[in-house]
């Protein structure tokens, strides 16, 4: 796709609509958005990227998914966001959830969220330029489902967030950074911090 890939705009009165890569891969040039929400009903767009074992890939756009406000994004699941200029998948609103979702090597962050309870489960980033995960907003929940997942460097800003059972490994910059209030850090996992002879704190 020499511009943007595909766009997601609901007609009338629709609920919600689903998009399922059922596996296959939008590759773009550098430019455009891989999928944006314009709309994606009134709860939101679901984006599926195929089957477990199977998922779709998005890559190679300036960013790779796109999505804000409350009809925005549901949700999305089983899907690989990988090698976008900028973001891998940013959006904003209330309730998404990410689910199995890996975003690797974009040129800032891996997945970017903005807004308040959000769900990012089962979701794993690496070697993005910038952070592997940021979040903004309140009452956002950020662990894995069934088990601990690799992840790198990561932003937290906002109140009542929680950050819980995840593993984070060779980082070389301030691996978890929080700010706000009453957020919650429980059950992860720190190793290999600091290492490339750097000084950078596991949580700051």
């Amino acid at each position: 796709c020499p511009d943007d890939g595909l766009t997601i705009r609901a007609p009338g009165q629709i609920e919600s609509l689903t998009l399922d890569l059922a596996g296959l891969q939008l590759t773009g040039k550098g430019h455009g958005v891989g999928v944006q929400v314009l709309d994606g009903g009134s709860q939101g767009a679901l984006i599926i990227g195929g089957k477990d074992g199977s998922p779709g890939q998005i890559a190679g756009f300036r960013v790779g998914i796109s999505a804000r406000g409350a009809s925005g994004l549901r949700a999305a699941e089983n899907l690989i966001v990988l090698g976008n200029e900028t973001d891998g998948i940013r959006f904003s609103g209330r309730g998404a959830a990410l689910n199995g979702v890996v975003a690797d090597d974009n040129g800032r962050s891996g997945v970017r969220a903005h807004g308040r309870d959000h769900s990012l489960e089962g979701i794993s980033a690496a070697g993005n330029r910038r952070y592997d995960l940021r979040v903004s907003g309140n009452g956002n929940y950020v662990a894995p489902d069934d088990e601990t997942l690799e992840r790198g460097a990561a932003r937290v800003t906002g109140s009542n967030n929680v950050i819980r059972d995840n593993e984070f490994e060779r980082v070389w910059t301030p691996t978890l950074n929080v700010s706000g209030a009453d957020n919650q850090i429980v059950n992860n996992h720190f190793h290999y911090i600091g290492y490339n002879n750097s000084n950078f704190a596991a949580v700051q």
